[in-house]
């Protein structure tokens, strides 16, 4: 007998998508943080390193979560969901302490409505039946 293949649900590939793009995203902002060196320097010293070494794991950790949600490993149904709760936790604090007061109030409250969809679309895509068969999680 050979074991059975495992068929991803199409919600899983959209999920892994989207990390993988916002992996892609923190690595190409700390591509920018890079040439921009001397220019962002003179208006944040620590807050630069902070921000490069962010980008770093973010785009790190987001290239191995999308890798795990893509080939359904275990660990990555229960990853996803902390790693959402904690990028959000920290986008916010970098938004609260990085950014001037006109920048922060502009669409405040879009992008909190927009923060909560996202959160709330991880877990409802994770509650599904399937996506617990695709991860392990549940057996038939």
């Amino acid at each position: 007998m050979s074991p059975k293949k495992k068929v991803r649900p199409w919600s899983v590939t959209l999920l892994a998508l989207g990390v993988l793009s916002i992996a892609i995203f923190n690595l190409l902002g700390l591509l920018q943080i890079v040439q921009n060196e001397s220019f962002l320097s003179s208006y944040f010293s620590f807050a630069l390193v902070w921000l490069g070494l962010l980008r770093l794991f973010w785009g790190f950790t987001g290239l191995g979560l999308a890798a795990g949600l893509f080939f359904g490993r275990t660990w990555a149904f229960t990853a996803i969901r902390l790693a959402v709760i904690v990028y959000l936790v920290f986008y916010w604090l970098e938004r609260f302490f990085f950014f001037t007061q006109a920048g922060r109030g502009e669409n405040s409250v879009f992008l909190a409505v927009v923060s909560l969809l996202v959160l709330a679309s991880v877990f409802w895509i994770l509650s599904f039946w399937k996506v617990k068969l695709y991860f392990g999680v549940i057996n038939e």
